[in-house]
């Protein structure tokens, strides 16, 4: 589940990490779209698509390459915060500190901490 910082407009810009929420017990997979917000540009196609998923055997979380062309004005880089929450566990409860990373574009995994 990803969390972001409240903003006040679609543009603005973010001063927080992206938050990837994992609760472990089971695989996941999710699709995290992205584009402009302003114009309807993304109807030919300027977006950006992540395809995040988690092995929970494995106890890590990849992050695909960006799909799609992006958009004018979209940031090179985006701040992720990975956050697993156990099946005993609230969200509140979770160590928060977990992993954090500057995804780029190319495709990243990232290690559960023991």
């Amino acid at each position: 589940m990803p969390i972001g910082p409240v903003t006040q407009y679609v543009d603005q810009q973010r001063a927080a990490p992206l938050t990837v929420v994992i609760y472990t017990g089971a695989n996941g997979r999710f699709s995290l779209y992205e584009d402009g917000g302003r114009f309807t540009a993304y109807k030919q196609v300027a977006f950006s698509r992540l395809l995040i998923t988690y092995d929970d055997r494995a106890g890590t979380v990849r992050i695909g390459a960006r799909e799609g062309p992006g958009w004018e004005g979209m940031p090179t880089t985006l701040e992720l915060r990975a956050k697993w929450v156990r099946p005993d566990q609230s969200w509140a409860e979770a160590n928060a500190a977990g992993a954090q990373m500057t995804y780029s574009g190319q495709a990243v995994q990232v290690q559960r901490p023991p």
